[in-house]
């Protein structure tokens, strides 16, 4: 199982925590504890679902395809046919890549 799933699983926890503990604080105990405690909680939730959406695979981009290579045929005869010779073809500009000058050093 991946980490961030994990990590936004305990977030979730942690925020039904402190909902609960919001909720069902007594009124007999002091309200700063309660509220304490929820606020940590609320905090940790937030912590862990920042650590999952950090920890998410990230999208890759894939190469353009290259297009396919000729192979020379071999030919019984001693004069090439316009079949078997290789024809070349430029590269469109799909496939060339910008190259960046380097500046010079002063």
């Amino acid at each position: 199982m991946r980490l961030d799933y994990i990590s936004y699983v305990v977030a979730v926890i942690c925020f039904l925590f402190a909902a609960v503990v919001f909720a069902t604080t007594p009124t007999y105990l002091e309200t700063t504890i309660g509220t304490t405690l929820t606020v940590i909680l609320a905090i940790l939730g937030i912590i862990l679902a920042g650590v999952g959406y950090s920890q998410r695979p990230k999208k890759t981009m894939l190469p353009p395809p290259t297009p396919p290579s000729v192979t020379p045929t071999t030919s019984t005869t001693s004069a090439p046919t316009p079949a078997s010779v290789p024809t070349t073809t430029a590269p469109t500009e799909e496939a060339k890549k910008t190259v960046r000058k380097r500046r010079r050093k002063a």
